[in-house]
């Protein structure tokens, strides 16, 4: 071990132990303190101490905010354990500069993400635009952000993968509650209503760029009839793939953990991929 210490940075995958790479069991057995990043823990399936061994699970302050416990395990192995991929989030990019500071050696051990899991829809990964992350509202705010790159998205012919919420303190430090699909229809609609009031209030103004144009035509749109794939589970037993439209989400079937798709104008293949999936349940 050269340096401070070491940092293994491990991907869980999807949850359940058997998504673990021979790899990522092997550094998690060996490090001498282990922690599991809480915020996406709602992941974790059942046997995951067996097979690693015991671990403690943080909050994202901990490890946005890391010199005093690296400090504390000098000279050995820490191994922080995230269901998905440990890079997908900027939180670990953040530890991994932080613990590189500190002199420690950092290894990434990559783990299976939402964006390898979402291949089972059949839309070519080529045609994804920019990532979507759907917020609950916190304290009266609403962001609209996420509807304008959907806009902006399909306008460019791209679909886009929504990924919802899991916080709704908005400080990453409640137990995670992940947005229900209910919940993430209301949040779209609400999302809609504050961006044409704030389209009406610019009428007048230079509000003429090419993505402003696109926004405020999407506010014209009805987002209900927008055509959506509700990924369900994903990697789990109970895994679902199904498809509608966004005013099935209201009544759909709630899973542990949800995502959205978006899609664009499909394509052949991508219409028959399309057409193999379910369509929304009902509860």
């Amino acid at each position: 071990m050269n340096g401070s210490g070491r940092l293994v940075m491990i991907g869980l995958g999807p949850g359940t132990p058997g998504y673990l790479t021979l790899k990522a069991v092997e550094e998690a057995r060996k490090a001498d303190h282990r922690v599991v990043d809480a915020y996406t823990s709602v992941l974790l399936g059942e046997g995951l101490e067996k097979v690693i061994g015991p671990f403690e699970r943080v909050q994202r302050p901990y490890l946005e905010i890391p010199d005093e416990w690296l400090r504390a395990h000098r000279g050995k192995t820490v191994a922080v354990l995230v269901p998905g991929d440990p890079m997908i989030s900027t939180t670990h990019v953040t530890l991994m500069l932080d613990a590189k500071k500190l002199d420690f050696e950092v290894e990434v051990i990559h783990g299976i993400s939402i964006f390898d899991l979402i291949g089972g829809i059949g839309l070519q990964s080529t045609r994804f635009g920019r990532i979507v992350s759907l917020v609950y509202p916190y304290a009266g705010y609403v962001a609209t952000s996420p509807l304008e790159l959907i806009a902006f998205n399909l306008w460019q012919d791209l679909h886009t993968l929504v990924l919802l919420d899991l916080d709704p303190s908005g400080e990453g430090v409640a137990e995670p509650k992940p947005m229900t699909p209910a919940i993430a229809h209301d949040v779209l609609l609400q999302a809609q209503g504050v961006l044409r009031g704030e389209v009406k209030k610019k009428e007048g103004d230079d509000y003429h760029s090419v993505k402003s144009n696109v926004v405020q035509r999407f506010t014209e749109v009805d987002i209900t009839e927008m055509k959506v794939v509700l990924c369900s589970d994903l990697g789990g037993s109970g895994q679902r793939i199904e498809v509608g439209v966004v005013g099935d989400l209201m009544y759909a079937q709630p899973g542990t953990i949800h995502a959205l798709v978006v899609p664009s104008n499909l394509h052949d293949i991508e219409l028959q991929a399309w057409s193999s999936h379910p369509p929304i349940r009902s509860q």
